[in-house]
């Protein structure tokens, strides 16, 4: 200021300047300008501390919404939607913003507050601080700002989901019959007067996979902006077609209001294709009561328009259709001839077919053509199916083999199927024939008891294994083991081309023309009865004799017979295409098998209730529930099921397994519950379960070796004398169950016994925003109270072991601040005579550990600070793979999880994540 008053002061003049010159000076525009700029710079050093403070206060807010925000996209992505860009930007941002303060804060701690290491304030340090502090919170403001929008308008979008998983484990076979075709196809695709192209050939010539590659050659080269593909089957499911079409065109449907959603999808303006693997026949459209668009032929096999499919939008195409089937006549009525081009798929050439065959036993002029190897390939008729089985059957084989083989095939008894060729047939059953062992024969057959073209579960296959004893028992002790042989069979199934690849490493598939087979040979060599396109229950008369039923209804069927009167049924399985719709068992339904009955499938039929005659069937081994939400349909009945040893309940608010008897469930394997809100009453509280049934034996699960729990609304699982009872268990996954509040609950004051899982080999808890422990310390009669509540208490006390233990996956605990307690360490360990080690006494074999999602973990190991420090490193001898992966606010592998105000000094100082008390060997 002063500076200023005496530059006003001309220097060559030496006249004197008045008091309200220099007033008026000192109220000028650029003099207060200054004033303003000096008192700004001068109150970051004065209000420095403040600064600070809101910042802090702005950074807690921003973390608040970048976890609401972040929150939200996982569980767009969890449903298989995409995240807009912008808010992936933003949280990228935001989590930056968050590092950025906490090193800034960090650095404040760390800086020199003092001028030359005396007395006097750090001006600068301060006024830098203050500035600092100023422009950091300005730009946290901001991006809280640019956040709260998403609020009000969609942060995700629906993603197209994977292709519905045409897989085929051998790949397309160009050969010139089909090269040509193929050709033609894909020059029709461009044509604007053709809508729809019919392909159409004999079960097994390989039209499937003629689509399948002209669909993955439109998305390679883009000639349509959307491609889906679906298989309808000989049983048309509209929902499903819908559903599966759909998904590809990353489409969410409703239950109303299907068809129009799709239908103005597939009219967006855009080049759409369709394509539909297995028609079958037309459709009654009086019965669908919507025409067709373009007024034309009535007699259109399905309603396109009726599923949702256009064909024209206005004058413009917007959808072309390509359709397979077993029958020109198919293709010709779906559209009129001037817009339609068909295409026959004959059987190979005896050159295309040669080659093939030669190609898949792998012989050849050089190692020696087998004698009757051509005569053998004759007999296959030209259909690729065939050539494929019975040329991987004889792979391999001697000389004797392949002139067996053709005598097989030259005097075999021709069947009379249905669209199966004779010569299809007979080179199937040759090859079903040379599998071996036997029990790739027993699970061969099984798959045909599934619906056509499922996609069937290989944990279904070892489930039925198990129910029907359909494998060799020896050296087949656990679920495992059983669950092994079965992968191993599939594997040979795969080569021997009788299962295909199903859409994951854990589904197959079956061609249908090789399920109409297995059908046929089932029914004569095991008795089976496969029905999955029927209105009404059997005619009497004319299914008792058979060992096994699967039956598919297509309509809803309220009632049942009122005695079924099979002696000779071992496994039953009832299956419906509506589940809106409950069905009533009679009480004497059963009547009759006590002695046969092992397996028994209603996993897809809604019960209305539990027949009385249920709890007779003594033998059975395999029993599968869907209880159709209804409250109550007395399981308390299956206490009298001392076999069962598989038991799959869904869809049932209340279960109450008790055995009034009181042997318990000894024989019990398997067991999975989805669905199903009050799971406590399973395997219940002590007060509720003992009281009600005193004589229930702890050990009542001894035998139990995978437990699947899924969307429960229990707040615990096991009593503790249930889990001390579950001395088998190996598997153990708990999903999506809201209000768990710990798995074990204490029963009894002053038990400390330890439990130990001798067996346990896997074990993942997903889902469980209300977990705080494993197994409560202290007795507990509710819920556990906040009050005795320990925050800093890990997830695995020392009450549990599980030396077996090698697998652990945790994905969004909510509650969990730590895994393991360091009151767990085992005495230190050597190694090479040099080091002592510790290591956590609970989880000895542990090898890989995956933890995803915990908003409130601070450390994997809690440190007990009350104990004092170890003095030797932490160590996991056997992890093999660590993955950590969105825990926010992990500090440490292996440090404090106390209160705030405890770490409030830690929390400053910076931290690495792997100190000197943790060694990964």
């Amino acid at each position: 200021m002063l500076c200023l008053l005496f530059s006003a002061i001309d220097k060559k003049e030496t006249k004197m300047i008045g008091l309200g010159e220099i007033a008026r000076m000192l109220y000028s525009d650029g003099v207060l300008k200054a004033c303003k700029t000096g008192w700004s710079h001068l109150g970051y050093v004065i209000h420095y501390k403040n600064n600070i403070q809101k910042l802090e206060d702005e950074i807690i807010g921003l973390e608040d919404e970048w976890r609401r925000i972040d929150g939200s996209a996982h569980r767009a992505r969890d449903d298989a939607r995409v995240v807009e860009n912008d808010v992936r930007q933003w949280l990228l941002s935001a989590y930056g913003m968050k590092a950025e303060v906490e090193v800034f804060l960090l650095d404040m701690v760390r800086e020199n507050k003092w001028c030359f290491k005396c007395s006097c304030p750090n001006i600068y340090w301060r006024y830098w601080l203050g500035k600092e502090s100023e422009n950091k919170t300005a730009r946290v403001i901001k991006l809280k700002g640019e956040g709260t929008k998403f609020m009000t308008c969609p942060m995700s979008h629906r993603a197209p989901l994977p292709d519905a998983g045409f897989t085929f484990s051998l790949k397309y076979e160009a050969f010139d019959s089909r090269k040509r075709i193929f050709e033609e196809i894909m020059k029709t695709l461009e044509d604007p007067s053709i809508k729809m192209i019919g392909i159409y050939g004999p079960g097994g010539v390989g039209k499937t996979t003629m689509v399948e590659e002209v669909r993955q050659l439109t998305k390679r080269n883009k000639l349509f902006d959307s491609i889906a593909m679906t298989t309808v089957s000989k049983v048309v499911e509209k929902e499903k077609v819908q559903g599966e079409l759909a998904s590809q065109l990353g489409l969410t449907l409703d239950e109303f209001g299907r068809a129009g959603k799709l239908l103005n999808r597939l009219s967006n303006g855009r080049k759409n294709l369709v394509i539909l693997d297995d028609v079958w026949e037309p459709l009654d459209l009086a019965e669908i009561g919507i025409p067709t668009t373009d007024g034309g032929n009535n007699e259109t096999l399905i309603n396109l328009p009726e599923i949702g499919i256009p064909f024209t939008n206005g004058s413009n195409m917007v959808c072309k259709v390509v359709i397979t089937s077993r029958k020109q006549r198919v293709c010709q009525m779906m559209q009129k001839s001037n817009e339609l081009k068909v295409f026959p798929i004959e059987v190979l050439t005896d050159t295309e077919a040669w080659s093939l065959f030669t190609k898949m036993a792998e012989i050849s002029v050089n190692s020696g053509i087998p004698p009757a190897a051509e005569d053998v390939c004759n007999e296959c008729g030209g259909l690729p199916v065939a050539i494929r089985a019975v040329a991987a059957a004889l792979k391999g084989k001697n000389n004797y083999a392949w002139i067996d083989a053709h005598r097989q095939l030259k005097n075999s008894k021709l069947r009379d199927i249905v669209d199966i060729d004779p010569k299809l047939f007979s080179s199937l059953k040759l090859s079903y024939d040379f599998l071996e062992p036997k029990d790739a024969r027993s699970c061969f057959l099984l798959c045909s008891l599934f619906s056509e073209d499922a996609e069937i579960s290989v944990e279904d296959l070892v489930r039925y294994s198990i129910g029907m004893r359909l494998l060799d028992q020896i050296h087949l002790n656990t679920v495992e083991d059983v669950r092994a042989r079965v992968l191993t069979l599939v594997d040979g199934l795969k080569s021997s081309c009788l299962l295909l690849d199903g859409k994951n490493q854990n589904k197959v598939k079956m061609h249908d023309v090789i399920r109409d087979v297995a059908i046929s040979i089932a029914e004569d060599e095991k008795g089976y009865l496969v029905k999955h396109d029927i209105k009404k229950w059997p005619e009497k008369g004319t299914y008792e004799h058979y060992s096994a039923m699967s039956l598919r209804f297509t309509t809803n069927i309220r009632e049942l017979p009122n005695e079924l009167e099979c002696r000779g049924l071992h496994t039953l399985v009832l299956k419906s295409n509506h589940d809106y719709s409950r069905t009533d068992v009679p009480n004497n339904f059963f009547n009759g098998m006590e002695n046969n009955l092992e397996v028994l499938d209603l996993s897809e039929i809604p019960l209305e209730s539990l027949p009385s005659s249920l709890p007779t069937l003594v033998k059975l081994r395999m029993l599968c529930l869907n209880g159709g939400l209804k409250r109550d349909i007395g399981l308390a009945l299956l206490g009298r099921l001392r076999n069962l040893e598989i038991l799959s309940v869904q869809n049932m608010e209340k279960v109450l397994l008790h055995d009034e008897g009181g042997t318990g469930f000894s024989e019990l394997k398997y067991l999975e519950v989805k669905e199903c809100y009050h799971v406590e009453h399973l395997l219940g509280t002590p007060e509720m379960f003992l009281k009600a049934h005193p004589r229930s034996p702890p050990w009542s699960f001894c035998n139990l070796c995978k437990l699947i729990v899924k969307s429960c609304r229990s707040t615990f699982l096991f009593s503790l004398s249930i889990a001390r009872g579950l001395v088998q268990l190996q598997y153990l996954k708990i999903e999506a169950c809201e209000n768990m509040e710990e798995i074990i609950r204490n029963e009894r004051q002053g038990d400390d016994e330890e439990i130990i899982f001798h067996h346990l080999k896997k074990m993942v808890l997903w889902k469980l925003p209300n977990l705080r422990s494993f197994c409560s310390s202290t007795k507990n009669t509710s819920t556990i109270e906040a009050n005795n509540f320990n925050p800093s208490q890990p997830l695995f006390c020392e009450k549990v072991a599980f030396p077996a233990l090698e697998d652990l996956v945790i994905q969004e605990l909510g509650n969990i601040l730590g895994i393991a307690g360091d009151k767990q360490l085992k005495h230190p360990i050597k190694e090479e005579e040099e080091e002592s080690f510790w290591k956590l006494r609970n989880l000895p074999c542990l090898q890989h550990l995956h933890i995803w999602g915990g908003d409130n973990l601070k450390a994997i190991v809690v440190a007990n600070k009350e104990g004092g420090a170890y003095d030797k490193p932490l160590v996991f001898p056997k992890l093999r793979s660590l993955q950590l992966r969105d825990l926010l606010n992990l500090k440490s592998f292996y440090g404090n999880c106390g209160p705030k105000e405890e770490e409030e000094e830690e929390y400053l100082q910076p931290q690495l994540l792997f100190n000197e008390k943790v060694r990964l060997l």
